[in-house]
């Protein structure tokens, strides 16, 4: 089949003889229609060593051709589903592809309401934000009858809001029942307030801290820093409530000397444990959780719900057309980071 695969030496190349996957007991096989493109991904592709013909790719829209043992072939062939696999760590299947299998639980139905453009961007940056904010925080999850959880009647602070998955943390912080406070640029303060955000600040704002605790009366007690900088999660921790004693911020990269770890619990959202399997991640190995894995399936079981009642918003994309081939120029114009509030989508 055609697939996008490592050169093994740090870069990519098309191929058109990679091997067609077949599903497992409880997988299914999806002919991929859109790929949704992660930071991880080029990180991985131009910066780790990576055995020639690998195939790499995270998020995807699919349609379902086959199915393994034990999963319900009326129910999923023929079905579009979308979720995201670890891609070059080859344990549990790659994006960049005309076929990717993976588990039947780590898909969700793609409503009718929802362009499979969009739906590409949803499944790995959804997921990291909720590991961060319902699994390592405990927020609830939303309701899906669009009510309110009961207010807590704490500020949570989300840095980089309007990232791919810092949008996904204002709306979760919101529908869990906190007070939003956020920082982007200020271009795009319209849209983080439409997910949620109360208040919106410019994170180059060399006042930024002064004017969270002013605007929350000093009352963050939990955060969600989606840049994850040395910098970034220093102000993050600064910005928590000087009575805070117990307060937790989720990073998506390991955080760095902690100023206040009497009060602030820093957590990594590592959101590829959710694959249940060991395996080699940057050269440490890492035991992916059961736990992790349950409850994004119960996740994605509740999303097409959340997203039919636009409880849920998808990020905007852009879509690169050219099939798999266009993969390394949208790679490379994304790693250039000349672009804010989307995500980049190539149509297969």
């Amino acid at each position: 089949m055609k697939a996008v695969v490592a050169n093994g030496e740090r870069g990519l190349e098309y191929t058109t003889n990679a091997e067609k996957p077949a599903p497992a007991k409880g997988q299914i096989l999806g002919r991929v229609s859109h790929i949704g493109l992660n930071p991880i991904d080029w990180k991985i592709a131009y910066n780790v060593p990576i055995s020639k013909g690998t195939i790499g790719g995270t998020d995807f829209v699919a349609i379902v051709e086959e199915v393994g043992e034990g999963v319900d072939a009326d129910k999923y062939i023929g079905a579009k589903v979308s979720g995201w696999v670890p891609g070059f760590f080859s344990f549990s299947g790659s994006a960049w592809a005309e076929y990717v299998c993976t588990d039947a639980k780590l898909v969700y139905f793609v409503p009718d309401s929802i362009s499979p453009l969009n739906a590409s961007t949803i499944p790995c940056a959804l997921t990291t934000a909720s590991q961060g904010i319902h699994q390592r925080i405990g927020l609830p999850m939303p309701r899906a009858d669009g009510s309110a959880n009961p207010t807590r009647r704490k500020w949570f602070l989300v840095w980089g809001a309007s990232s791919s998955v810092g949008q996904y943390a204002v709306q979760f912080a919101k529908l869990g029942g906190c007070d939003v406070v956020a920082t982007c640029s200020p271009k795009n303060f319209k849209l983080v307030e439409k997910l949620g955000a109360t208040f919106v600040f410019d994170y180059h704002d060399s006042q930024v801290v002064e004017k969270i605790k002013q605007a929350t009366n000093d009352s963050v007690f939990f955060g969600f820093d989606a840049i994850s900088l040395s910098h970034t999660i220093t102000k993050c921790i600064m910005a928590f409530s000087l009575e805070a004693k117990a307060a937790k911020l989720i990073t998506v990269l390991g955080p760095p000397e902690n100023p206040r770890e009497e009060a602030v619990d820093v957590i990594t959202a590592f959101s590829f444990s959710l694959f249940n399997a060991k395996f080699e991640f940057f050269g440490e190995i890492v035991q992916g959780s059961s736990e992790d894995y349950e409850h994004i399936a119960k996740l994605f079981e509740l999303l097409p719900i959340l997203l039919e009642k636009k409880i849920v918003l998808p990020n905007k994309a852009r879509e690169f057309a050219g099939g798999l081939q266009a993969i390394p120029d949208a790679l490379n114009e994304f790693s250039s980071g000349n672009h804010s509030a989307i995500k980049f989508v190539i149509d297969v």
